[in-house]
């Protein structure tokens, strides 16, 4: 556990592409020590809550804070981002010819996640 007892905080999030509405006014709590599914349909906007709570996108309206901090810091976001891996529909990222733990490597390496960091985050240094 990393000492918060809130891993995300979501406030007033929206986000659009071009006149298409992504996200509407989202509002969302998660607390630490527990495991959270974003289930429905396509075009909901899902990946894209997922990618702005990685860091991956850019937050247009709202706030996003993820262990205290605020996303909208590009040094926590940065900070982050060795920490916090988000692959949208992984299905068609992987590769069929590497085991789960290759796939996970590979991307751990591409998104800058060393096995030596690996190795201090799991031991809790």
């Amino acid at each position: 556990m990393n000492g918060h007892d809130t891993i995300a905080h979501i406030e007033g999030v929206k986000h659009r592409y071009g006149k298409k509405i992504a996200l509407d006014s989202i509002d969302l709590h998660i607390p630490a020590g527990c495991q959270v599914g974003f289930i429905g349909p396509d075009g909901v906007g899902k990946s894209t809550l997922l990618g702005l709570i990685a860091g991956q996108k850019k937050i247009q309206t709202g706030d996003i804070h993820i262990l205290g901090s605020t996303m909208r810091s590009g040094i926590h976001a940065m900070n982050l981002f060795g920490d916090c891996l988000y692959s949208p529909r992984p299905w068609a990222n992987l590769y069929a010819t590497l085991s789960v733990y290759e796939n996970v490597d590979f991307f751990g390496r591409l998104f800058g996640f060393t096995q030596a960091r690996e190795r201090s985050v799991s031991s809790g240094s």
